[in-house]
């Protein structure tokens, strides 16, 4: 089920971003900062998932699924600089704030997704 959700989340995410429709949404306030939330979380379910069948203890689990959720927020970063997508001046001081407050944004998405993953455990 979490392959599922994770997916999910993150084709939404996915398809906002390669859509038309997202040069309308950027000027929503906020639509950038749900939308790191959506991935963050989407790659921790995921990651999560994978790793459930691993025999890690949960603080490892929990440190791998974090990392996995920065490199991909990382990952995204790179993908907006080659494609133009930033809406700062390339290394800029506002463009560092903003690249480090999405991926926070991010990190705090997967730690939402862990809160979940790891009530869900407790509760099968």
């Amino acid at each position: 089920m979490r392959y599922l959700f994770g997916f999910t989340l993150i084709a939404i995410v996915m398809a906002f971003q390669f859509s038309d429709a997202h040069k309308e949404f950027v000027l929503i306030p906020g639509y950038g900062i749900f939308l790191h939330i959506l991935g963050g979380m989407g790659v921790a379910l995921l990651a999560s998932a994978v790793l459930r069948f691993w025999r890690l203890s949960l603080l490892k689990k929990n440190i791998i699924v974090l990392i996995l959720t920065l490199v991909a927020g990382l990952a995204w970063e790179y993908w907006e600089i080659y494609f133009g997508l930033t809406g700062r001046v390339l290394w800029s001081s506002a463009y560092f704030i903003d690249t480090l407050k999405d991926l926070a944004v991010d990190l705090i998405g997967g730690i939402a997704a862990l809160f979940f993953t790891i009530k869900n455990d407790k509760l099968s």
